[in-house]
């Protein structure tokens, strides 16, 4: 787990206006997500994802509860981006080796917070694994196949899916 002093002043200023749904914009805004899109098309993708996911977990026989978790996972898996440099953050594929070093840390971070916040700890794990692939190529452990929780395979699936379907602006590059 990972610690750092500016943890602290979130957590304070995070503590006074959590809900369930508001700190996920964080990282949108931080530049954590497709930077083409903008922070309104981000939040609103951040939002479909982690509500296809809720809906994938009950279709594949989650009760109400393990599906939240699922959703709620989903909706912070980067709130730990807030700790990437924003340098590293927006550049993407185009990221030198040290800057996807960085990146990929933001797991670790956002797994950090999560155990912070009495709601979110059952969705801590779930964030943890989130970015792991099934072949073992993923992210932070590089754990692979029925290794990874099934609750972050069905986050990294609705998240590909979310951003397969999302449409990009003109002359945005898809690779």
């Amino acid at each position: 787990i990972i610690e750092t002093e500016s943890y602290r002043g979130i957590y304070q200023t995070v503590d006074k206006m959590f809900d369930e749904y508001s700190f996920f914009a964080l990282p949108v805004y931080h530049g954590a997500s497709d930077i083409q899109l903008g922070f309104e098309a981000n939040v609103k993708a951040v939002l479909k994802a982690a509500n296809l996911a809720y809906d994938f977990a009950i279709h594949l026989g989650f009760n109400e509860e393990g599906a939240e978790n699922v959703r709620l996972a989903a909706l912070y898996q980067d709130g730990g981006m807030i700790e990437v440099p924003e340098e590293a953050a927006l550049k993407g594929a185009s990221a030198s080796a040290g800057s996807k070093m960085l990146q990929r840390e933001h797991v670790l971070h956002s797994h950090a917070m999560a155990l912070h916040f009495p709601k979110m700890r059952q969705a801590a794990d779930i964030i943890l694994c989130a970015h792991e692939n099934w072949d073992g190529y993923g992210y932070p452990r590089g754990l692979r196949g029925q290794k990874i929780p099934l609750e972050s395979r069905i986050i990294f699936i609705v998240n590909n899916y979310a951003y397969w379907i999302t449409p990009k602006p003109i002359g945005s590059n898809l690779s």
